[in-house]
């Protein structure tokens, strides 16, 4: 018994050290035991699809191609000979860029009405997150309603108004326009507005309820206007709030594919059809994996050059502080 007894304890010993060590190493490492799933869904997620897209762009990868041949840069001089292309790259950035600029002057006016101190504040802020957090599917069934050739409300203002005698079709219309500034896209970014602007509104909100209100105090006696208090105290203070907000809605204006999808299937004729969209009609209408892949590879460099100048500019003001 007194055998057993002392083999058991030396076992008992040997279990509390592991027990020891393993709690030692999980309390060295627990930062890095912590990040690791996080490391793992983006590998899954982003990393490995990203790479695998960017080699398929050099490759010929179709669904009843048998071979996947090497074919260098081949596809993205396909790419730049074809002028259909060349039409969805310019509708993209028309309407990236002018969803943008109206959106951004939207939110400017909506934050600064909302930073005033009035009655039913708050309901005002809420009711203008509507179109923000509205989910995509609702926002394109609604918008299509209202431009629908024969049963919008618009058709009917206008027909009741006398100001048509036929009802419009605003996302058919082909006969007027010129380049991607047309009758249809015109009412894409409207749609596009409406839904981006409450997100850069509150981004401008929240920067400028951090000026402090002496600035404008002191503004005030030197004599300074409500437009003068704007251009040179408020939009300086909130410039880098500004920078950042337009980085990110460039990049996801360029990347939109919900508007163009859910409203017009990148139609008529491609006049609404944008960079998105055509990536989802070469993948899994058409089958050209490797085509998708070269319009996606381009569409990174090009917001990857906004976003390089962007990080540049903030680690040199941080050095120079």
């Amino acid at each position: 018994m007194e055998h057993e007894f002392d083999n058991k304890q030396p076992q008992s010993l040997k279990r509390k050290h592991q027990s020891r060590t393993f709690s030692s190493f999980v309390d060295r490492n627990i930062s890095y035991i912590l990040v690791l799933p996080v490391l793992l869904c983006i590998t899954v997620v982003i990393l490995y699809p990203s790479i695998r897209t960017i080699l398929m762009s050099f490759y010929r990868v179709e669904l009843l191609l048998p071979e996947q041949p090497f074919i260098g840069l081949e596809n993205f001089i396909n790419i730049i000979k074809d002028t259909g292309l060349l039409k969805i790259i310019y509708n993209t950035i028309f309407f990236s860029v002018a969803s943008l600029f109206l959106a951004t002057i939207l939110a400017l006016y909506s934050a600064q009405l909302l930073n005033k101190p009035y009655r039913g504040r708050g309901l005002y802020r809420t009711l203008l997150l509507i179109p923000w957090i509205t989910p995509p599917v609702v926002m394109g069934a609604v918008w299509k309603v209202l431009y629908s050739e024969n049963f919008s409300p618009l058709n009917g203002l206008l027909m009741g108004l006398g100001l048509r005698d036929t009802p419009f079709s605003f996302l058919g219309n082909t006969e007027w326009g010129f380049g991607p500034f047309n009758i249809p896209m015109l009412c894409l970014i409207v749609v596009n507005v409406w839904h981006m602007f409450p997100f850069m509104m509150v981004m401008f909100l929240a920067a400028m309820q951090s000026i402090s209100k002496d600035y404008y105090e002191a503004a005030t006696v030197e004599g300074l206007g409500k437009i003068g208090q704007f251009y040179k105290i408020t939009l300086p203070l909130i410039l880098p709030v500004l920078e950042i907000t337009l980085l990110l809605e460039f990049v996801w204006q360029f990347n939109n594919f919900n508007s163009s999808y859910l409203l017009t299937q990148g139609g008529p004729l491609d006049m609404t059809n944008v960079l998105a969209v055509k990536v989802f009609q070469e993948a899994f209408i058409n089958f050209k994996y490797s085509t998708a892949s070269t319009i996606s590879v381009l569409m990174f460099l090009v917001v990857l050059i906004p976003s390089v100048f962007y990080i540049k500019k903030r680690v040199q003001n941080e050095f120079k502080q």
